[in-house]
């Protein structure tokens, strides 16, 4: 177990109103409802209101403080309703509001910079295009706090928390980082009650693969000799188990996949690389490809 003590204490909730089922509200209330958080919800809005023809003489300021007004009403039905739900939160004051804003990224990281929030939560939005970069891809590669993005199309998972770590890199930044998603991970699985597992993948470079010149179970026999003595080592603190281990050789994250489909966890944890420009937009990360096929939750802290 590790000793760091460490507990949510105050989260951020990124509500999606275009989402019917509260999915965002709902996690952070249950995690609040858990742990004792406090719990800040904010949603967003925004349109182009210049040169936009209005009824009456309302100016582009009226019309923006109507649909704030109106984003308002709907956000306190949402946490009314929820609260009926989880009534251990009923007294407890949530912090609500509407922003108008068009860049959430950026507000977001900022306002999490300013705040020591503890985690953020937010509905994963599952897709890119070279031109453009979605609010969650930003978030993954710069935003202070972890941010838990909540699967729009989830199965029916087990009460499972499932760490993947970086394991080759030497870098005292990558290595700081593994140890960052454990104690997250830790955290998290006493929060749900749930098992704590971790897996960590050897490369092999997709050219040797693709023309069958590795042989992959040597290739993990080998990775497991090497490697798995370091990771024993570095779980230990953290509770996990030695049947809790996971390893594989190959491309990370179709490998992180297949672990996940194995296991069905309710959340992967799993590091990711900041980036930025058109490199961070056409490369993306482990983190980036994992999310793109996942059908569960996912923790993402990144290196910011």
């Amino acid at each position: 177990m590790n000793d760091s003590g460490s507990t949510m204490r105050n989260i951020l909730v990124i509500a999606d109103q275009d989402d019917k089922q509260l999915s965002a509200i709902h996690k952070g209330f249950e995690f609040a409802s858990i742990s004792g958080a406090n719990l800040d919800i904010v949603s967003f809005c925004f349109a182009n209101l210049g040169g936009t023809p209005t009824r009456g003489e309302m100016d582009s300021d009226a019309v923006r403080q109507l649909i704030v007004h109106e984003k308002e009403a709907q956000l306190h039905d949402a946490i009314a309703t929820l609260r009926s739900q989880f009534t251990q939160l009923e007294a407890r004051e949530i912090a609500a509001e509407v922003v108008w804003e068009k860049q959430l990224h950026e507000w977001i990281t900022q306002r999490a910079i300013d705040q020591p929030y503890d985690l953020l939560i937010k509905t994963g939005h599952r897709s890119e295009s070279p031109i453009y970069t979605p609010t969650d891809w930003h978030l993954m590669r710069e935003a202070p706090a972890p941010i838990y993005l909540v699967s729009e199309r989830p199965w029916k998972a087990k009460r499972r928390v499932l760490v993947a770590l970086d394991i080759e890199s030497k870098h005292a930044e990558k290595q700081q980082l593994n140890l960052r998603l454990l104690d997250e991970g830790r955290i998290l699985a006493d929060t749900l009650e749930a098992e704590l597992d971790c897996c960590f993948v050897v490369r092999v470079p997709k050219l040797l693969q693709e023309f069958d010149v590795v042989d992959v179970s040597t290739y993990t026999r080998r990775a497991r000799e090497k490697f798995l003595p370091r990771v024993m080592e570095m779980v230990r603190p953290f509770g996990i188990k030695a049947e809790n281990i996971h390893r594989a050789a190959g491309d990370p994250a179709r490998e992180i996949l297949k672990f996940t489909n194995r296991f069905k966890p309710s959340c992967v944890i799993i590091g990711s690389v900041g980036r930025h420009g058109v490199a961070g937009k056409l490369i993306g990360n482990t983190a980036e490809q994992v999310i793109k096929s996942l059908h569960t939750d996912m923790l993402v802290v990144n290196n910011a």
